[in-house]
């Protein structure tokens, strides 16, 4: 049971949400889960409701039309709010404004607002609400504290029983970015049925941006939904290279918001998303790409192929379909694993680097592949194929980008 007092400071919030939420078990999922995001979100007075929302909903590039949304708004001279997920090395990723991380004693305020609801609901129901829930309210409470003018907020999986779907009301503006399979444990093998999934965010009579779709199945699938609930479509036209693509979805965002198209962007830079590093022989690029689709945006916006890619996947991700991807990143492929703390326990998430370096190489048999236990002993291995001044690209999962970048750190002392 929680305690009467709010964990405060950035250690005593993050020993709460990083290892005493999840060590009581998985939240109910579905209806069940939605309902119960909903009762707090209720308790808190709705902040989620506060300001106007852009909700982005998709499989891949929705970080990048967050971070696109943000950065013209802010330079058109607006207040931003941002919910993003998953965060790489801060937790305040999750809670941004105008870009940037919020000050620790912001999250300290919200969490006291928001402890009395989460005491309630363990009480009356044995648990609190999960880590996605707590987090996105802490967001809301965030901005809705700093006064900002617009919040965009990433949905998490799926988008119809997501807990961001508590966003409701025919002034948001909802953004479809590219739709394709992942989380197939929870979504299913069905494009439509994702798709229509995703597409349950969309509120009747609202305005929906949708992206150019790499499937005409997922498409036809908005464009119903659109009409069933008699919303108006804004289609952005197809543009070259992930970012081109993102600044054009923000650019008609923003013009939809009223708001000058034309003023230069705020830079907002997201961690993990093309993140480039110093490592001990040459440069180390960081992305947190974990399903086909985004892999292969990944491939798409490099502008040099790199040497080695270092690769490690979570074992709820296709391991053939993803495999298929990464053979295609590098003429050599490292693959390791990762583990993540889960209470007092570590335990292992990944595909083993047998079983990764097995797919990589029933999928393209030209490709060398190395498999190496461990990601400080696999990132030395890769900076030794790669050689000096060889390019590095650790990717496959954002569970992995930290202890990469620890790794890289060790080797350059």
């Amino acid at each position: 049971m929680l305690s009467n007092d709010p964990p405060r400071g950035r250690e005593a919030i993050e020993r709460f949400l990083l290892d005493e939420l999840p060590s009581l078990g998985p939240p109910p999922r579905g209806q069940a889960g939605l309902a119960r995001a909903r009762r707090i979100f209720d308790r808190l007075g709705n902040p989620q409701v506060a300001t106007r929302q852009i909700h982005v909903v998709g499989t891949a590039g929705k970080g990048a039309a967050v971070a696109a949304i943000v950065g013209r708004l802010v330079g058109a001279g607006a207040s931003v709010g941002a919910h993003l997920s998953p965060h790489v090395y801060d937790l305040r990723e999750r809670f941004l404004l105008g870009g940037a991380l919020p000050a620790w004693p912001l999250v300290d305020d919200a969490m006291s607002r928001l402890w009395p609801a989460l005491t309630e609901m363990d009480r009356a129901d044995g648990r609190p609400p999960g880590f996605f829930e707590v987090t996105a309210a802490l967001a809301w409470l965030v901005g809705e504290a700093a006064g900002v003018d617009y919040f965009v907020t990433e949905a998490g999986i799926g988008g119809e029983l997501d807990a961001t779907n508590a966003i409701a009301g025919a002034d948001k503006v909802t953004v479809m970015t590219p739709i394709g399979y992942d989380h197939l444990d929870i979504l299913g093998t069905d494009l439509a049925g994702i798709a229509r999934t995703k597409a349950g965010v969309i509120p009747a009579g609202g305005s929906v941006v949708l992206a150019p779709q790499p499937s005409e199945t997922a498409e036809l699938v908005v464009r119903g939904v659109v009409d069933e609930r008699r919303a108006t479509l804004h289609e952005v036209p197809w543009r070259a290279g992930w970012q081109a693509q993102a600044d054009a979805v923000a650019g008609l965002v923003v013009e939809l918001l009223g708001r000058d198209p034309t003023a230069p962007p705020a830079p907002v830079h997201l961690p993990g998303r093309m993140e480039e590093v110093p490592a001990a022989h040459g440069p180390l690029l960081l992305d947190g790409a974990h399903n086909p689709l985004k892999l292969r945006a990944l491939r798409r916006a490099l502008a040099r192929r790199p040497d080695v890619a270092l690769v490690a996947l979570s074992h709820e991700k296709d391991l053939d379909a993803c495999a298929r991807e990464l053979a295609q990143l590098a003429p050599v492929v490292v693959t390791t694993d990762f583990a993540v703390a889960a209470g007092d326990r570590v335990v292992r998430r990944s595909w083993s680097a047998k079983e990764l370096g097995d797919a990589v190489g029933r999928a393209r048999p030209d490709v060398v592949v190395l498999t190496q236990d461990g990601i400080e002993a696999a990132l030395r291995v890769a900076e030794e194929r790669a050689g000096e001044g060889g390019l590095v690209l650790a990717t496959g999962s954002f569970m992995m980008l930290e202890p990469v970048r620890a790794a890289a750190s060790l080797v350059r002392r």
